[in-house]
């Protein structure tokens, strides 16, 4: 049974789909820390924590790997076939933000070596995140 390269894209992209959402994550515990450094044991419900992740300022550079979340998880869920090139596009897109590709986003790229340097958990989703785009990148050569 020979399966598209399409099908093979689409799967690999789940997997980093899902190490960029636990990475995703990491970093939110993370700047949830830095933000309630003040008030460790303020309790916000989750409706109110969303809007705070949403619209303060704090939060802001975390904005730039959301919507790369986002465009992945659409392109992934998709019904149109998925290309080497989308993928390349993704693997770039992706690399600019968390590196070794220069930073598109100087804030962003900040942060992120910060959080990384500082949360175990950062850096372990990281490594993650780095094994996908591994996989993805022998998926093109297949």
């Amino acid at each position: 049974m020979k399966i598209h390269k399409t099908d093979l894209y689409k799967a690999e992209l789940k997997l980093l789909s899902s190490a960029v959402r636990e990475l995703h994550a990491a970093l939110i515990n993370d700047a949830k820390a830095d933000y309630f450094k003040d008030d460790p044991e303020a309790t916000v419900s989750p409706l109110e924590m969303l809007k705070i992740i949403s619209d303060d300022p704090h939060f802001e550079w975390l904005r730039s790997l959301s919507y790369f979340l986002i465009r992945l998880d659409e392109a992934r869920i998709s019904r149109e076939p998925i290309e080497a090139e989308d993928v390349s596009a993704f693997t770039e897109s992706l690399e600019k933000l968390i590196g070794p590709a220069p930073a598109q986003n100087i804030d962003f790229r900040q942060q992120y070596i910060d959080a990384l340097h500082r949360d175990p958990k950062v850096a372990t989703s990281h490594g993650q995140v780095k094994m996908a785009l591994l996989a993805l990148a022998t998926a093109q050569k297949q």
